[in-house]
């Protein structure tokens, strides 16, 4: 197993490398946590990193009274997946000039902790796209 992040600050966790090429999440903390599988290998944790930091550029979505995450999944099945960035506690979904993302694992890394999902618009007509989507999930 390759030790591949160490980070003790606000949220301390590591991220390993396992044999088999398996991305792990664990609490490094004074508990014992479980080893959370997160990524099915390094390229798909890589994929993943990439799509966040290029929506970093991209306009944040979001609406008042935004659907919850179980709706956000549940309309996600008429949106692209991105398949060479989705893992096990990740997944990335794209159409229409705007980028869904929904992650559970610091949830399951972090008792306690909630599930998450953000969206991003590339431009006007996705975040028109995005706000569409979100409204059609709250139904």
């Amino acid at each position: 197993m390759a030790d591949l992040i160490e980070h003790d600050v606000a949220h301390p966790h590591a991220v390993w490398l396992r044999g088999d090429g398996t991305v792990v999440y664990c609490f490094t903390g004074p508990h014992s946590a479980p080893m959370v599988p997160v990524f099915p290998s390094i390229d798909t944790m890589l994929e993943a990193e990439a799509l966040y930091q290029d929506c970093a550029t991209w306009i944040p979505v979001s609406l008042d009274n935004a659907p919850g995450l179980a709706a956000v999944e549940a309309h996600a099945v008429h949106l692209t997946p991105i398949r060479e960035a989705c893992g096990y506690t990740e997944r990335w979904w794209e159409q229409d000039d705007f980028r869904l993302h929904v992650w559970t694992t610091f949830a399951a890394v972090f008792p306690g902790s909630g599930a998450q999902w953000a969206v991003w618009a590339r431009n006007r007509s996705g975040e028109l796209a995005a706000r569409s989507f979100l409204s059609q999930a709250r139904t």
